[in-house]
């Protein structure tokens, strides 16, 4: 693959890569809003029966999985794919 293709390549993983960090930070910074405001209202309005760890937990689960999955394995990706990429301008 010549250097314009591979620089073109490159500029649209590190987009690709920008999108997903953007759309983690927002989901990571929802989280934190969200079940500050459920912990408020649970101990507020009835501290008795504590339930604001069920959605503090598995909204927590579901944090770490976008982590792991979309956001950390992310440059195993893009190695993958510049390699299928770089493969196929080969051919030609």
């Amino acid at each position: 693959m010549d250097k314009h293709k591979n620089k073109i390549v490159k500029e649209i993983i590190e987009a690709w890569k920008k999108e997903k960090k953007i759309y983690f930070y927002a989901h990571l910074i929802s989280y934190f809003l969200v079940n500050f405001l459920l912990i408020f209202l649970n101990l507020y309005f009835y501290p008795s029966r504590i339930w604001f760890v069920y959605p503090l937990t598995f909204w927590g689960l579901g944090l770490f999985a976008h982590y792991f999955f979309g956001f950390r394995n992310i440059d195993m990706k893009f190695k993958e794919l510049e390699n299928k990429i770089s493969e196929k301008y080969r051919k030609f």
